[in-house]
């Protein structure tokens, strides 16, 4: 009869022959050394001859099982051999991406246990829908009056019961959906320190404070340039929030992500210069034509930018939901 012999590191079953009892074997699972029970037995059952090893007189080795011996919950890293949980997408030996789809995207060394980011997934989630709200609301609104206006009749008169009811709800429901936006933003300062992310959302807060108090300021003053240094400040912020979510996801492994979150930086400058530089040609030439030309692409590329911008949000919810097993 055989011995059947259970290595220690993997808890590999095999069939040893007499002539390797008392002796050493090499687990051809996981390649731990296997001290063989000194009782004997003449041959391997199923399993072949033995072959002599050339580390040790005393040494022989053992044939790999056939398939299906580690169990079907478990399987052997690719990288180092270590016996892994089959469904392990990450060796927790070697630190070794398994599944390709997550190559590049998750990194190995960083540490993800910290509880803040499940507080910076909540206010990423809370921004995102908040936004999705209000995209969605001042669509309906200017649905809505258009509507209302049509059934009134009265396209060049005051404004019908009807629409001022459909703008003041949508504006309620705007002015709710902007707090909770800023609930959300606030939610991200729970990002670890040493992520270094956490001075960019920071001062996207204070942007975002700035820009309504100037707002309000500029409104009650009747001063346009009070309201226009509101829209800047505002525009800062948002560039620094682009820059959290590419701190974040540096910091994470998602270079992705981060490489999408530079370029979208880089989308909204271009945007800018071209439309200023439009807007100048404009005026210079009085051409009408260049004036709706600057109109269009500002609605398509406002469009492309909150599109974008949901978009770097929910992938960095997603990275986090990797990193941290949520």
């Amino acid at each position: 009869m055989p011995i059947q012999v259970v290595c220690e590191s993997c808890q590999g079953m095999f069939n040893a022959p007499e002539s390797a009892a008392g002796k050493r074997a090499k687990c051809p699972t996981c390649g731990g050394v296997i001290q063989i029970p000194a009782r004997a037995i003449d041959e391997i059952l199923d399993a072949g001859p033995v072959s002599a090893s050339a580390d040790a007189d005393d040494d022989f080795s053992i044939p790999a099982p056939a398939g299906g011996a580690l169990g079907e919950d478990r399987k052997q890293c690719p990288m180092c051999g270590e016996i892994i949980a089959a469904k392990a997408i990450k060796c927790r030996f070697c630190n070794e991406i398994l599944d390709p789809s997550m190559k590049g995207m998750i990194g190995a060394n960083t540490d993800a246990s910290n509880p803040g980011w499940l507080r910076v997934r909540s206010g990423l989630a809370t921004l995102y829908y908040c936004i999705a709200i209000i995209f969605i609301t001042a669509i309906l609104m200017g649905i809505g009056a258009v509507a209302a206006f049509a059934i009134a009749g009265n396209a060049g008169g005051d404004p019908p019961v009807l629409a001022i009811i459909v703008l003041v709800l949508g504006g309620v429901v705007i002015i709710g959906a902007g707090i909770g936006s800023f609930v959300g933003q606030v939610l991200c300062i729970s990002v670890p320190e040493n992520s270094g992310a956490r001075s960019f959302i920071i001062g996207a807060i204070v942007c975002t404070v700035a820009n309504v108090l100037l707002s309000m300021v500029g409104g009650a003053a009747d001063s346009q340039a009070i309201s226009s240094l509101g829209s800047l400040v505002s525009i800062v912020g948002s560039v620094l929030f682009i820059l959290f979510i590419r701190q974040a996801a540096t910091f994470l492994g998602d270079h992705q992500l981060a490489t999408s979150a530079m370029r979208f930086i880089l989308f909204g400058v271009g945007v800018v210069v071209g439309a200023v530089a439009l807007g100048v040609m404009a005026g210079v030439a009085g051409a009408p034509a260049l004036i709706a030309v600057l109109g269009l692409m500002v609605i398509v590329c406002a469009i492309v930018y909150l599109v974008w911008y949901l978009k770097l949000i929910r992938s960095l919810m997603a990275t986090i939901d990797h990193r941290t097993g949520a």
